[in-house]
């Protein structure tokens, strides 16, 4: 189980991280396991949607 700290994070204990497949751009978030998904969508609207648009396609690592 590999397990990596986050150094100087403020508290936060995951980083999310949004890429555009097209143009490359990424941009990661800092935010707690104890965030709510309405608080994941507000974070995806304030830095990414803004900018980059809606995407075609949701690429996650994660299980649902």
């Amino acid at each position: 189980d590999l397990k990596i700290i986050l150094v100087n994070s403020e508290g936060y204990d995951i980083v999310i991280v949004f890429i555009d497949r097209f143009s490359k751009k990424a941009v990661s978030l800092p935010y707690n396991k104890t965030t709510t998904i309405k608080d994941l969508a507000d974070l995806y609207y304030v830095y990414y949607y803004r900018y980059i648009g809606l995407p075609d396609s949701i690429v996650s690592d994660r299980g649902l």
